[in-house]
Formats: structure tokens, C-alpha cells, sequence
């Protein structure tokens, strides 16, 4: 079995998240017969035929991610999206109404989810009850339960020898849309203030992306209460981080975007020898008492050295790690929930129809060449609207027309033998720059309600106007192509809801 990840960019195979997911599954994943390969988008090869036999969708919040996986499951193949963050269950949030509509764009072509955590797959279930979902943990990388207690062992000799309690923060520090990260270190700082005052000299060295390092952000960790040292992240500075540091300070916020989080960093810091400090939300609580929750306690315990991950409770991190966090059984079960639903895709090979479009994506305002030129390659429509760039050779584009005319909807000419006979009336052709149209008819004379409001591009106006405006092109499409799903392409950031026709639509919030 092929496993084909569908990823953004071909950096993504270098971030931590793309490593730890599928990095770490390759070996054990070849042993039970798969291949998996990261593949970013611009590298697929598109009008071919799809070389896996598993399409995953992996961050990629791109329209082209959503027509690979109608193309993949057009020609038979399965297709899921692997769910590492929740942008899509606050629908109050008018900001991720464009990643709600490609959520819901990539599910209709889906035969499962796979999620990081229960929780991302109690979101699945809540969202999409209907598509499968399957929890794949993220794995530890390596775990040598005779040599962890030999490292417990030096790291409290230290602590003992030195009086410096040394503790690490490591990780993404921020995100574009939630306060998470470094402001979460910051919140929770009062547990670092705890550590202090039983014997030790505390310091904090903080490891993460530099992005994060804003001046606001170094302006906020001017207020923790210990002394820190701050660095860039790679995967050698984290791993020399944890080698010398005694805890590492993982707070969590509980906002829902972070409660869904994986367990990775606290798995990673008790597989490296380093005790865990977790404030907040209790995400780490499957560990159970491995995980510390005051400040206070850690640092008596350290002071006595009598810390509570030891080479006695070894063997406890042991279990939790083989039901939590092991990549062997992770991949066992992954195989074992992909050749279950392998009779889906079987049923749909060679069902497609020869010469007709797999898909269409239909263009609001902030849409342009590159979902276009793929669309076309792929083999779908591509569709324009009175909102999108007018300079495309669409296959189908509504015109605004004038006042006396009215609006027009033109089919490319080469469409015409494709379309059903007797579904609509032609009319005389149009060129457009280099390409030739057929004006169309399907009964009633198009309506002009939502273009004039659209076309205004004022905030007031443009939510309902491109709402109406988008939803009639849909219908419009749908006429001539019954049953060919609709895709759309809008990076639109102001307010405005999935318009009808569309997938996600009607779809409201248990």
C-alpha cells in the first residue's frame, strides 16, 4: 500500500510536527508492507494517474489540496484528512469561514479523518458524523527504559551537585490566530515563580521558532520571575536542551484550539530523562502522577531527589508510552483501519465517466492563477464569477453584462459535446481574449440579484451580495453538470458565510 501525504510545501517535511507524524512511522510502516512519501502540492503530478493508493491531506488549507483529493478519489484511490488542528468547530468565528468551507470542500471527497488525539476525533464525530475517523497518536522516536534510568540518575546527581534547577520551555511560540506558545509561558508563570525559594537556583532556557521572537513577545517574557536564556529552535537545540535540563514547563491554555493538542512535547521530555511541569489545562493527564502539577512540589522533590519520573517509575512511563505514544502499535492499527475501508475505493474504480469533469471550482474575489491553471490541468472546471479576474479563460464564467442586456453565463466551446443535449439552449459565440464561448440558456432569464451588491466591494454590502451571487453560480454549474461536486476557491477575510450549493452549507454545529 502507497500512502501519498498531500503537503503544502516541500519545507513541510522539515518542520517538527511532519517529522514526528511521519518521520517517525516510516520504518514501522514498511514492515507491515506500506510506503509512505510526503508529497508537496506543486509536485503532483498532475492529469496522470495517481501513483498511491492512499491520499492524505496533512495543513495543507489550500483549494488545490481539495481538487487532489477529488482527482485521487476519481480514479479509485482512498483519501482522508489528517486533522492536527481545530480551526473549524468555532463556527461563531467568522475569521475561519474560508477554512470551514475547505474542511467541508476536502470531506466530500473523503473516506476518512485521521485525528492526532480523542479530542480531534470527538471534533471529527461532531462535524462530519458520517466519514470514519481513526486516532493515529503521535510516536516517540526512541525509548531505552535501562539507559533513561541511567540519565534520571545523573540529571538529579547534578541537580545535587550544583544546587541549579535547570528548566526548559521548547516548542512553537506562537500562532497567527490564538494566544498559545510563549504567551502561554507567560500566563502561567506563576508556577515558575513557585520553583523558587525551596534550596535552588532556577533558570529557564527557552528553545523556539523565531518568528515568535517579536518584540511584544520578549517585551511579555521580561516579566517571568526567573532569569531565562532564549534561542532559536532546531531539532539539535531541543534535543541538547532536554540533555541538560532537569524539567521542562509545559502549560497549556484551555481554549479549544489547545485542549486538542497532542501529546508530543510532553512525550518527547519524559523519553529524553526530563521531569514535566504542566499548568492549565490537565492535556497531559494520561500519564498520571509523572506529571507534575505545582511548582512548589517539583522543586522540593528535586531538592530531596526524589523526583517523581525515576528509575523505579520507568517502567510506569514504559506502559503509557506503549498505549499512548509506541509506533509500532500506532501503525498497526493505522493499516489495519485503511484496508478496512479499502473496498470503498475498489467499488469506485472505473466508475468515472470518460471526457467529464471530475470536479468544479468556482472563483470568488480573492481567487486568481494558481487554482485556476491547476484546476485545468487536473482535468476540472474552473468557473468565474463576477467577483474573480476577468483575464481567465474559465470554462464557465457569469458576466455581469450591462444594465440593458442583463447578465450572461458562456460555456467554453469545447465543452459544448460533453454537456447534455436538451439541457439548455445555445446562443451565438463570444471570444474573449483567445478563447471562444457559447452563450447559454437554461429557461428563465438570469436574475441580476446579488451582482450589483457584490460588485459595490463595500463591507456593508459585499457579505450578502457575494453570498447570493456565489450560491446562483453553483446552481447555475449544477445545471449544467448534475453531479459533479463544487469546490469553492475564496481567500475572502472579511465576514461572510459558506454560500448554498456548496459543501458545509447547511451544516450547523451539534
Amino acid at each position: 500500500m502507497k500512502i501519498r501525504v498531500i503537503t503544502p510545501n516541500e519545507d513541510y517535511r522539515r518542520q517538527a510536527g511532519a517529522r514526528i507524524r511521519y518521520g517517525r512511522l516510516s520504518e514501522p510502516l514498511k514492515a507491515l508492507g506500506c510506503d509512505i512519501d510526503l508529497v508537496p502540492l506543486e509536485r503532483v503530478h498532475t492529469g496522470a494517474v495517481p501513483d498511491g493508493d492512499v491520499y492524505l491531506i496533512s495543513k495543507c488549507y489550500d483549494v488545490r489540496a481539495a481538487l487532489v483529493a477529488q482527482w485521487a478519489r476519481s480514479a479509485g484511490r482512498l483519501v482522508g484528512v489528517d486533522l492536527f488542528d481545530d480551526y473549524f468547530s468555532e463556527v461563531e468565528d467568522s475569521r475561519f469561514a474560508h477554512l470551514r468551507a475547505w474542511f467541508h470542500a476536502c470531506i466530500q471527497a473523503s473516506d476518512f479523518v485521521l485525528c492526532s488525539t480523542p479530542a480531534l476525533e470527538q471534533v471529527s464525530r461532531r462535524l462530519v458524523p458520517q466519514v470514519p475517523a481513526h486516532v493515529m497518536n503521535d510516536p516517540f522516536e526512541a525509548f531505552d527504559a535501562r539507559a533513561l534510568a541511567d540519565t534520571l540518575l545523573g540529571k538529579q546527581a547534578m541537580v545535587g551537585a550544583t544546587g541549579v534547577l535547570q528548566v526548559a520551555w521548547f516548542g512553537m511560540g506562537d500562532n497567527p490566530n490564538f494566544p498559545v506558545g510563549l504567551s502561554d509561558l507567560v500566563a502561567f508563570s506563576g508556577e515558575l515563580d513557585a520553583l523558587r525559594g525551596h534550596g535552588l537556583d532556577v533558570r529557564l532556557k527557552i528553545c523556539t521558532n523565531r518568528r515568535a521572537m517579536t518584540a511584544e513577545a520578549l517585551t511579555a517574557l521580561k516579566r517571568l520571575p526567573v532569569p531565562f536564556e532564549m534561542s532559536e529552535w532546531s531539532e539539535a537545540a531541543e534535543k541538547a536542551l532536554l540533555g541538560e535540563s532537569f524539567a521542562a514547563f509545559l502549560p497549556v491554555n484551555g481554549q479549544p484550539f489547545s485542549t486538542v493538542k497532542s501529546l508530543n512535547r510532553a512525550v518527547t521530555a519524559l523519553s529524553a530523562g526530563v521531569q514535566v511541569l504542566s499548568a492549565g489545562y490537565p492535556l497531559y493527564a494520561c500519564f498520571g502522577p509523572l506529571i507534575y502539577r505545582s511548582g512548589a512540589e517539583l522543586a522540593q522533590d528535586a531538592k530531596r531527589g526524589v523526583a517523581r519520573l525515576n528509575g523505579e517509575s520507568v517502567s510506569a512511563l514504559a506502559d503509557a508510552l506503549a498505549q499512548y505514544a509506541d509506533p509500532v502499535r500506532e501503525t498497526e492499527g493505522f493499516a489495519a483501519f485503511l484496508r478496512c475501508l479499502e473496498p470503498l475505493a475498489w467499488q469506485r474504480a472505473g466508475k468515472r465517466v470518460v471526457g467529464q469533469p471530475f470536479a468544479a471550482v468556482i472563483h470568488g474575489r480573492d481567487s486568481g492563477d494558481v487554482p485556476h491553471d491547476f484546476a485545468r490541468t487536473l482535468g476540472a472546471l474552473s468557473v468565474g464569477t463576477p467577483l474573480s479576474p476577468q483575464k481567465l479563460d474559465y470554462d464557465i464564467r457569469l458576466n455581469a453584462g450591462t444594465a440593458e442586456s442583463g447578465p450572461e453565463l458562456l460555456v467554453r466551446e469545447g465543452l459544448v459535446p460533453v454537456i447534455e443535449a436538451g439541457r439548455v439552449r445555445w446562443g451565438r459565440q463570444v471570444t474573449l481574449g483567445k478563447t471562444t464561448y457559447q452563450r447559454v440558456s437554461l429557461g428563465a432569464p438570469l436574475s441580476r440579484e446579488g451582482l450589483d451588491l457584490a460588485t459595490l466591494k463595500l463591507p456593508s454590502t459585499l457579505g450578502s451580495g457575494h453570498c447570493v451571487l456565489l450560491s446562483e453560480v453553483a446552481r447555475l454549474t449544477r445545471e449544467l453538470f448534475p453531479d459533479i461536486p463544487l469546490i469553492l476557491s475564496e481567500e475572502l477575510r472579511q465576514p461572510w458565510r459558506i454560500p448554498a450549493g456548496f459543501p458545509g452549507s447547511s451544516w450547523m454545529p451539534h
